[in-house]
């Protein structure tokens, strides 16, 4: 039997996390820092260079990863890589590589994101040691989450971020539930 678990929300949270939205975005595309192109110094509007570029994915950049069958289809598959799980303010962002591979498909359609996480567009971070979950932040019904609509090319990886609140405990690592019938990604070091 699993031990009873605090799910967190936190007003501050979410207003930390409009914060965070007003002032990073997700972009995709290669980063060419010597020609000027989309990832080169990005101009202000007073003329002056920034450091400003477009984040590329490398689904090879990732601290572990691990292929699951949906249940929905064994034969196609989702591989879930945690990128990083960073405290930024009063949140912690989880950004993951998603791929999937689904065999009853053709490489040229395109998957969203929920269909990959086999319906269940829900990850939750868990912490044992003080008997705490953290769910997605969500607001109104809006969730604090890459969209769940957004597609990929089929075996084609695409970022996935999601926002929780920050750890209230003083915690390095903590359990990563993709989908409930998924097995665990342990010990996720937090980055501060």
């Amino acid at each position: 039997m699993r031990p009873p678990v605090l799910r967190t929300r936190s007003a501050a949270a979410v207003a930390g996390l409009a914060t965070l939205a007003l002032l990073s975005g997700c972009s995709f595309g290669a980063a060419d820092d010597t020609t000027g192109g989309s990832g080169g110094s990005a101009q202000s509007a007073s003329g002056e260079g920034s450091d400003a570029r477009v984040d590329e994915i490398d689904a090879e950049d990732v601290l572990i990863s691990e292929t699951f069958p949906l249940v929905s289809n064994p034969d196609d598959t989702t591989t879930i890589g945690v990128q990083s799980l960073t405290v930024e303010g009063k949140t912690m962002v989880l950004r993951l590589i998603v791929t999937p591979d689904f065999a009853s498909m053709s490489n040229s359609d395109e998957i969203r994101l929920y269909d990959a996480f086999d319906d269940t567009y829900d990850p939750v971070l868990i912490d044992r040691e003080n008997l705490k979950e953290y769910s997605v932040i969500n607001e109104a019904g809006t969730a604090f989450a890459a969209p769940y609509t957004r597609e990929t090319p089929n075996g084609t990886p695409t970022l996935a971020w999601f926002a929780f609140a920050a750890p209230e405990d003083d915690i390095a690592t903590i359990d990563l539930l993709v989908h409930p019938d998924w097995p665990e990604l342990l010990d996720i070091p937090i980055t501060r």
